[in-house]
């Protein structure tokens, strides 16, 4: 039986080598939306087979005292978790690394965005405004105005999606 542990034990370690070679692929990346969006698979897969590895682990402990296995058999086991735990946490690391990255470089948009329109606002001021059908405002056709809102509001949906994933612990 214990054999049996082992062998699902290597298995669901054999995934999870995948999924965090996967995850370490992305550590000298500039990351893109689809990035983003790949690792979050990544680490989520990764979670899951850490979930049924701890689970594994804590069998094949319980059968090893069961029949009272020799010091080195737990000794050996002991060893091969220290190891895999080390690599999740890395990996763990990187994502985390990774989506603080992608925020701040959206926040830097953001501002520059900001930044972009409040210059294109004071140079529009200076000039002499136009009619528009829009209600009496000036400066910006309204076709322009739709299109800005909705570019904005689909980033910021972007933003926030990405904020609330990043705010998961490991």
């Amino acid at each position: 039986m214990v054999q049996q542990l082992k062998s699902s034990r290597s298995s669901t370690t054999d995934h999870m080598t995948r999924a965090i070679g996967l995850i370490n692929g992305f550590a000298t990346r500039v990351m893109t939306q689809e990035d983003i969006y790949s690792i979050g698979v990544y680490e989520s897969r990764l979670k899951s087979l850490y979930g049924k590895y701890q689970v594994t682990l804590k069998e094949i402990e319980e059968k090893l005292k069961a029949i009272k296995a020799a010091q080195e058999e737990l000794d050996e086991k002991q060893n091969i978790t220290l190891q895999t735990q080390e690599e999740v946490l890395g990996a763990s690391a990187i994502t985390k690394q990774k989506r603080e990255e992608w925020l701040k470089a959206i926040e830097t948009k953001k501002e520059e965005e900001k930044e972009r329109r409040n210059v294109g606002k004071s140079n529009s001021d200076d000039q002499r405004p136009y009619s528009t059908s829009n209600g009496g405002q000036t400066g910006t056709s309204n076709a322009n105005r739709k299109h800005n809102n909705s570019s904005s509001s689909s980033f910021s949906n972007t933003v926030n999606q990405i904020a609330a994933t990043t705010n998961k612990a490991f």
